[in-house]
């Protein structure tokens, strides 16, 4: 058996991960981004650092121009060139919205509100000026552009995900309601026959059948159902087919206690069905023989019937073994062995499950 689990994500963390990608805090959270944006001319202004020259308003100014620049681009250009494919067009009207902001920052703050007398006497050339702004401004847009980015990211992740989870869950009650049918029409068809040949014997197969009913309708109407009452639907069923072919030998036979652990539904049925219908018959002898064995968290279950000397019809393309091939797939990745061997005298099934 595969060694390989699954990660099931901790609810602790699905909750902070909803938490970051709601809209809810979207105004907290850009608000944080500008207070660490800023955080280095806000502790100036506060006096804790030697960064001289701050006004509070050319602070602000700067501010309103960088957050411009940022929303500018994240919601217009983003959206309609970038998304879009368009790169060329993305890079060419981001470059002009940098200088642009650049200008506005120097013409409208700097010589109005930016105390020169402040600066302790330093000498800074324009083109070094230019460049450390552009360096500057370019990475405020680069650390705004990269958390837009990759939360959109992370959004369109977590809509695949419930995409993918709805999807399978749909494919699920479509393969789990497909079983019903078909055990359904076995069944009736086991009752005409018996009608025949029994009919004292209809009323105790029509009131077993009704409690098979009675368990797929409402018992199994959960993802999971326990154990217990999966082995007894099992027994019930095999209870129910004894009355026609009263000649056939059933062993059953359950080792550990099933109590509290909880398998998907209508996982073993299909195996008993198709060892039933291909491997029983009333011209001859003929066995059954279902064991359980579970250890701790494992479980083993296996089944065994013999082939009629009439010859062995081995079932081709039916639903059941399909569907439950799918439903293994889906509810138990890399938790489950399914092992079928086809044998000259017996036909075999050892399924291996590792329960949750």
């Amino acid at each position: 058996m595969s060694t390989e689990t699954v990660v099931i994500p901790n609810d602790r963390y699905t909750d902070v991960y909803d938490w970051v990608l709601s809209d809810q805090y979207r105004i907290l959270f850009h608000i944080l981004f500008w207070l660490f944006v800023y955080s280095d001319k806000i502790l100036a202004l506060l006096g804790f650092t030697g960064y001289s020259g701050l006004t509070p308003m050319y602070t602000f100014l700067t501010l309103c121009i960088d957050a411009a620049l940022v929303y500018l681009n994240l919601y217009i250009l983003i959206p309609r060139f970038l998304l879009q494919g368009k790169i060329w067009y993305y890079l060419f009207f981001t470059v002009i919205s940098i200088f642009i902001n650049l200008e506005l920052a120097f013409t409208l703050t700097f010589p109005v509100v930016y105390d020169i007398n402040g600066m302790d006497g330093q000498q800074t050339s324009a083109l070094a000026m230019l460049v450390d702004d552009f360096v500057e401004t370019a990475s405020v847009l680069g650390m705004a552009m990269g958390i837009h980015i990759v939360r959109r990211f992370l959004r369109n992740q977590k809509k695949l995900r419930e995409l993918q989870t709805a999807s399978l869950k749909t494919e699920l009650a479509f393969l789990k309601h497909q079983i019903n049918p078909h055990f359904l029409f076995n069944s009736l068809n086991n009752i005409y026959v018996q009608n025949r040949k029994k009919p004292a014997d209809a009323s105790e197969s029509i009131l077993l059948l009704s409690d098979l009913l009675r368990y797929q309708l409402y018992d199994c109407a959960k993802e999971k159902v326990y154990l217990k009452g999966e082995i007894e639907y099992l027994k019930n069923y095999l209870k129910l087919d004894k009355l026609r072919k009263n000649i056939s030998e059933v062993d059953f036979d359950v080792e550990g206690s099933p109590e509290g652990k909880l398998v998907a539904p209508f996982i073993f049925i299909p195996f008993v069905e198709n060892a039933v219908k291909h491997g029983l018959s009333i011209d001859s002898e003929s066995f059954i023989k279902i064991q359980f064995i579970l250890r701790e968290q494992e479980l083993k279950f296996s089944i065994k019937n013999s082939k009629p000397q009439n010859g062995y019809q081995k079932l081709k393309g039916g639903i059941g073994l399909t569907n439950v091939k799918r439903r293994l797939n889906l509810l138990y990745p890399n938790k489950y062995q399914l092992d079928v061997r086809d044998g000259e005298s017996s036909y075999i099934v050892k399924l291996n499950l590792l329960l949750n």
